[in-house]
């Protein structure tokens, strides 16, 4: 029988005011991809290669404090990113200051790794995130452990958590997921919905291509360049490249298998799931399914405006420890998540 330690309410946390200029959802969403951070405090970091299964390495950027039992952040990109996404650098950044190790982890095929496996990524595979958690809990022993997830990484981390139920490692303490796509149907039919979705989606399209055609030159025998003609949709190559050559047949299969929603009442640590309410891409009305309300080990904490991935604020928002270093409000009520938690031992 699963035991759940009452969780922070973030309702507490500061509210969210965006940034006059950037009321609209579009422009909060461009602006939290495109506009440029302040000068980075962290350097590359440590590279780590964990080998995930018997034919993957991934690669990782690790931020050790000087005292190696200090808790440890893991944080896990989107769709198309990596681990030196802005709102990878900039949450590792905050969690670092804040007193944690940060471990930035690429899935599989990102960050210039696609000679690191054959296989592709897709929404369900978890044995990334899983064999990273487990790593750093048994055999780096570390004080503790939190994970973050945003966009699509949090469909992983929350079908991860999924998998591990009530028996995860005994230092998983906690986790996070950011504006996190938990239908994927309803997802994929948001960027088909207005001409800013689409746009949004020929991006994702023409990113995921890119690296499509690196592994098709890489594993020759095992994929075909063929499959991307006529691809124009995020749907078209789910349909003709991630579903099939990953098992799921075709994308609507893929959609209903691989999302988070239903394996939702089988999480266990605490988790924290942050989305905006005018986010085009994540419609808000999957954060309020019973697979949802009725797990009490899952906090929602929904804001008027926010955008994808985005949340920049008016300014620096006060918290009960002072004003945060910047205006990323999602990422530092990220960070202010887990210091509860680590708080609430």
């Amino acid at each position: 029988m699963r035991v759940v330690t009452r969780s922070p309410d973030p309702d507490s946390f500061p509210a969210f005011e965006p940034h006059p200029w950037l009321a609209n959802r579009h422009a909060m969403t461009l602006a939290g991809a495109f506009v440029p951070r302040r000068r980075r405090s962290l350097d590359a970091g440590e590279r780590r290669v964990f080998r995930t299964d018997d034919e993957t390495r991934i690669v990782a950027r690790c931020h050790w404090q000087a005292d190696r039992s200090r808790p440890v952040v893991l944080l896990v990109h989107g769709l198309t990113g990596s681990a030196d996404s802005g709102y990878m650098r900039g949450t590792a950044e905050k969690a670092f200051a804040a007193g944690f190790s940060a471990v930035r982890m690429n899935v599989r095929n990102c960050g210039g790794t696609e000679h690191l496996t054959p296989t592709l990524y897709h929404a369900a595979l978890t044995t990334d995130v899983r064999a990273v958690i487990e790593e750093l809990a048994w055999k780096d022993r570390v004080g503790g452990l939190f994970v973050a997830g945003f966009s699509l990484g949090g469909n992983l981390v929350l079908r991860t958590l999924a998998e591990f139920g009530d028996r995860g490692p005994a230092a998983l303490r906690g986790a996070a997921a950011v504006s996190t796509p938990i239908d994927l149907e309803a997802s994929a039919a948001a960027l088909e919905s207005s001409p800013v979705n689409r746009f949004y989606m020929r991006r994702f399209v023409r990113d995921l291509a890119r690296v499509y055609r690196r592994k098709v030159a890489l594993f020759p025998d095992r994929y075909r360049i063929e499959s991307l003609d006529g691809v124009e949709t995020l749907r078209q190559f789910d349909d003709r490249i991630t579903a099939p050559y990953s098992g799921f047949g075709n994308a609507r299969r893929y959609y209903a298998l691989a999302s988070s929603l239903p394996v939702l009442p089988a999480v266990a640590v605490r988790t924290l799931l942050l989305s905006a309410r005018d986010d085009s891409m994540v419609p808000a009305s999957g954060y309020e399914r019973r697979e949802v309300r009725e797990n009490d080990s899952l906090q929602v904490k929904t804001t008027a405006r926010g955008g994808h991935l985005a949340f920049i604020g008016r300014g620096p928002a006060r918290s009960g420890r002072g004003d945060d270093p910047d205006r990323r409000w999602a990422e530092n009520r990220v960070v202010e998540w887990f210091r509860r938690l680590d708080g609430s031992r």
